[in-house]
Order: structure tokens, then C-alpha cells, then sequence
């Protein structure tokens, strides 16, 4: 489970413990797609410790040229 830092391997015998931050990314609306009961609720709970809302790269087109030199490198 997540809120106990704890699990158990698909097919395992013991539960293991980690010390691990879980990020988890989307592009739909989690607020209005537990509403609509498209998403869990419980889950959502869970996940919404930091909300972090990055524009699409559409709206930044400051940041292209930054990222393509970035990729050329590389």
C-alpha cells in the first residue's frame, strides 16, 4: 500500500518495505474525472499530495528552440 511504505512481489511470499516517492503524471482533470466517477476517489486521495500544473509545450513556444538544442546535443 502506499500509505504504509510496504508490499508484496506478484507471486511473493514476504512484504517488503521501500522508502520511495511515487509520481504519477496525467493529462485529464482528476478533480472533474472523480466526479464523473471515471477515476477513484480513494486513489485520488492518495496521489493529490502536490499538484504541479505544467502548460502544454503548444502554449510555450519560448521553450522550442531551448529543447530542440537540448535534444541536438544529446
Amino acid at each position: 500500500m502506499i500509505e504504509t511504505r510496504e508490499f508484496e512481489r506478484l507471486g511473493g511470499r514476504r512484504t517488503v518495505k521501500v522508502n520511495a516517492r511515487l509520481i504519477a503524471l496525467t493529462n485529464v482533470d482528476l478533480d472533474q474525472a472523480v466526479k464523473r466517477r471515471d477515476f477513484r476517489e480513494d486513489l485520488f486521495f492518495r496521489l493529490n499530495v502536490v499538484h504541479i500544473f505544467v502548460p502544454p509545450l503548444r502554449e510555450r513556444s519560448e521553450d522550442l528552440p531551448k529543447l530542440a538544442g537540448f535534444f541536438l546535443e544529446k
